[in-house]
C-alpha cells in the first residue's frame, strides 16, 4: 500500500472524523507553506502569505468581515506556524479519540465546526464591544487564525463526558481530564488581555460551547 493510499484510507474510509480533520489541516498547512517558501526563494516576495492573511484569516472589523464572509470557516483550518499546528493536531488526536470512544464518530465533525464558529463569533463580538479593542484601534487590523477554538471544543467535550479519564503527561505523570481542562481554561482566561487576546477569546468560546452541549 502506498503512502497516498494509506492517507486516503485513514481520512475517508476509517470512519473516524479525526483523521479527516487532521488531514485537511495538515494538507492546507503544507500547500500554503510550500508555495510560500518557493515564492520567497525564487521571487523574494510574500504574495502567498499576504493573500492568505487578507482573504483566509478572519478579521474583527465588521465592514471587512462582511466582504470576507467565508473566513469564519477558513480560519479554523489554518495555522500561523509549525508549532501552532503541531500542538493543535496532537491535542485533537489524543483527546478526540477519547471523545469518539464514548460518543462515536458522528459528533466529532459537528463539534469541531461549531467550536470554530463559536470562537469566531465571540472574537468578533469582543473586539467590537470592549473599549480595550475598539478605542485602541485594534479592531481595525486584528484577525484570528487557527483551529484552537475548534480543538478546545473537542477537548472540553471529552473532559465533560469522561472527567475522570486519566492520561499520562510527560514529566507530570497521570492526570485526570477534568484537571487538565480546568488548567487550560484558567490559562486562556489569564491570556485574554495578552498579546494573543483574540486567540484566547476564541478558545473560551470553544470551552463554553462544549460545556453547554
Amino acid at each position: 500500500m502506498t503512502l497516498w493510499q494509506e492517507i486516503n484510507n485513514k481520512m475517508f474510509r476509517s470512519g473516524s472524523k479525526l483523521y479527516l480533520l487532521i488531514g485537511i489541516n495538515v494538507i492546507v498547512f503544507l500547500v500554503i507553506g510550500v508555495l510560500s517558501i518557493f515564492e520567497r526563494l525564487v521571487f523574494r516576495t510574500t504574495v502567498v502569505d499576504d493573500l492568505t492573511r487578507e482573504y483566509l484569516y478572519m478579521p474583527a472589523y465588521l465592514p471587512k468581515l462582511a466582504v470576507r464572509f467565508w473566513t469564519p470557516f477558513t480560519y479554523m483550518f489554518l495555522h500561523a506556524g509549525i508549532f501552532h499546528i503541531l500542538f493543535n493536531m496532537l491535542w485533537l488526536y489524543w483527546l478526540g479519540q477519547i471523545f469518539e470512544e464514548y460518543l462515536g464518530t458522528k459528533c466529532t465533525l459537528g463539534l469541531y465546526l461549531l467550536g470554530g464558529l463559536a470562537g469566531a463569533a465571540l472574537f468578533v463580538i469582543a473586539y467590537n464591544i470592549f473599549p480595550a479593542f475598539t478605542q485602541s484601534g485594534l479592531v481595525l487590523n486584528s484577525s484570528v487564525v487557527g483551529a484552537s477554538a475548534a480543538v478546545m471544543a473537542v477537548i472540553v467535550g471529552a473532559a465533560t463526558i469522561a472527567p475522570n479519564y486519566t492520561i499520562s503527561l510527560m514529566f507530570i505523570g497521570p492526570v485526570r481530564l477534568k484537571w487538565l481542562v480546568i488548567f487550560y481554561v484558567a490559562v486562556d482566561f489569564l491570556g485574554i488581555v495578552g498579546p494573543n487576546a483574540g486567540g484566547e477569546i476564541a478558545h473560551w468560546a470553544g470551552h463554553c460551547l462544549a460545556l453547554y452541549m
